[in-house]
């Protein structure tokens, strides 16, 4: 079995290839990086420490690496039992016109063995995305070349942050032991199913669970702990306060799924949701909120994970004032190093935080941004009284 997985970084590294090469999948990655392609075919071997109750060190071998853009990576997609991704829903545009002309290699009237194709990214439907637009760009008739051609969606688990390492080489990725790969049953054409990777008839509940509890409570601590200036989400959650503010905004939330979704019990989020803060509280993963909170325009978007659990809750019927806070607080970040954080600090000096919630999150109910415009005015506030901010 042959797979193609797009992006050689850490996701990439530490979870889904040596998930796939586990497996018995012969394995190529894909990417624009260089340095990263060069480094793998030449080293042909990389070190995965899975770091939690106890410390595990892999060697991960069996792969080769090619450019996204050569003739090479072409013929792997023509071959392909698998395709994956982990580049970052912002590029997988780039993903599906390489795909795209891939893909055209089978045979018109269909490939002899089906391809499964996903995208391992964080967000809700990313494979539906990555289908559309890779039909958007194929010259010929999509029907006949996507005849085989399976899209499943799919929702993936495990932090892997750039955490140094005594000893492990450019190369090397340290990752926590929890992993989690739950994937469309329907779209998942290929008889061998990877170690960790479980089948669904739903993935609904699962990719709420994970992107709201997980990722957006994330996102939430990175925020809270940037504004009182702690360097690692570890450190943040050591904060009693901060640690409260992620513990009642995870209530808030599954409160929410468990009503739009009644056949799960409010319980069941809940235990998922403690599980979530013990794995970020690991002493053995260090991970800075800036890189957890970086890319804040992206993260505020109506769809993502912090606004898409406000509209949770309101159509619940009650409204997550501390989910509003999280909010109002990435509203605020500023880290200079972070591109997209200066462009919403700009859009906020232009539009004012009424304009700006509208622009970026879609958000323009009265009330709703009342409240987020007075969470806002009380960090504010805060952070000039401590002279954080000039």
């Amino acid at each position: 079995m042959k797979a193609l997985h797009f992006g050689a970084g850490n996701i990439g590294r530490g979870f889904i290839g040596p998930l796939l090469i586990e497996s018995g999948f012969r394995l190529v990655f894909a990417d624009v990086a260089t340095d990263i392609i060069a480094l793998l075919n030449e080293r042909r071997s990389y070190r995965v420490v899975s770091a939690g109750g106890q410390v595990r060190v892999r060697d991960i071998s069996g792969f080769d690496a090619v450019h996204l853009d050569s003739d090479t990576c072409l013929q792997e997609i023509a071959d392909a039992d698998l395709i994956t991704t982990a580049v970052g829903v912002d590029h997988l545009p780039s993903v599906a016109g390489v795909l795209a002309k891939g893909l055209e290699r089978r045979s018109p009237k269909g490939h002899s063995r089906p391809l499964t194709v996903m995208a391992c990214e964080n967000a809700i439907g990313a494979t539906d995305r990555l289908r559309r637009m890779v039909i958007d760009r194929l010259s010929g008739g999509a029907a006949d070349i996507l005849e085989n051609v399976h899209f499943a969606n799919c929702l993936v688990d495990r932090i892997v942050p750039k955490t140094r390492w005594p000893g492990l080489g450019p190369a090397d990725v340290v990752t926590e032991e929890y992993l989690e790969w739950v994937v469309e049953k329907h779209h998942w054409r290929i008889d061998v199913v990877p170690g960790g990777m479980t089948l669904v008839e739903n993935l609904g509940p699962y990719l709420e669970r994970k992107l709201y509890l997980l990722n957006g409570v994330h996102a939430a601590v990175a925020y809270l702990g940037y504004l009182n200036g702690y360097r690692t989400i570890g450190e943040a959650l050591d904060d009693p306060a901060i640690l409260h503010e992620a513990g009642e905004i995870q209530r808030e939330i599954s409160r929410g799924l468990s009503v739009k979704y009644p056949d799960i019990p409010e319980e069941s989020f809940l235990a998922y949701a403690e599980q979530i803060i013990r794995r970020f509280r690991n002493p053995h993963i260090r991970d800075d909120v800036t890189r957890v909170g970086r890319d804040p325009l992206r993260k505020l978007k109506a769809g993502e994970r912090l606004v898409a659990p406000l509209h949770l809750c309101l159509a619940a019927g009650f409204l997550p004032r501390h989910l509003l806070r999280g909010i109002a607080a990435a509203y605020t970040y500023d880290h200079a190093a972070d591109p997209q954080a200066a462009e919403l600090q700009q859009i906020i000096a232009q539009r004012g935080l009424t304009g700006a919630l509208r622009k970026i999150s879609g958000i323009d109910d009265e009330d709703l941004v009342e409240v987020i415009e007075n969470e806002y005015k009380r960090i504010v506030t805060r952070r000039h009284g401590i002279g954080e901010v000039e």
